[in-house]
């Protein structure tokens, strides 16, 4: 078990929010489980690496991340994708970034981080449609703190 910190009050209404069913459903579970990883230990199945008993209060702080255990998306039954152009808005405008040093921005970008990078990385070119939705990440690059 990592060395335990107390959540801060901001980190909990941050968990609050975006683990929250009907946030989930809008956007998607890219934040929650954002928020949740440095407590992936408190809520896994697998008991080997589970650590809930040895830090009940610990995990407690952040009880809302149990809901990826079990959260399906209400959208996939009728076959609405989630709309990710939303949350990238919601979660990279410069003022977002600014917010939170970029962190949500890059844990929603990242997956698709061929799509705003030039080089050898790159994969907008051929990915063009797919893409267009993922350019609102180059304000990781651009937006000013």
């Amino acid at each position: 078990v990592p060395k335990v910190q107390s959540a801060s009050a901001d980190k909990i209404n941050d968990v609050q929010k975006a683990c929250d069913e009907s946030y989930l459903n809008e956007y998607g579970y890219s934040q929650c489980k954002h928020h949740c990883e440095s407590r992936a230990c408190c809520f896994t199945n697998n008991l080997q690496l589970n650590c809930f008993e040895e830090e009940r209060s610990w995990c407690g702080e952040l009880s809302e991340c149990k809901i990826m255990k079990t959260w399906q998306s209400t959208k996939s039954s009728n076959n609405t994708p989630i709309n990710v152009y939303k949350e990238l808005n919601n979660v990279c405008s410069k003022e977002a970034i600014a917010g939170d040093q970029g962190q949500s921005c890059l844990a929603t970008c990242e997956p698709n981080e061929c799509c705003y990078v030039h080089g050898p990385n790159g994969c907008y070119e051929g990915n063009e449609q797919l893409c267009s939705q993922f350019q609102i990440c180059k304000n990781l690059f651009t937006a000013v703190p």
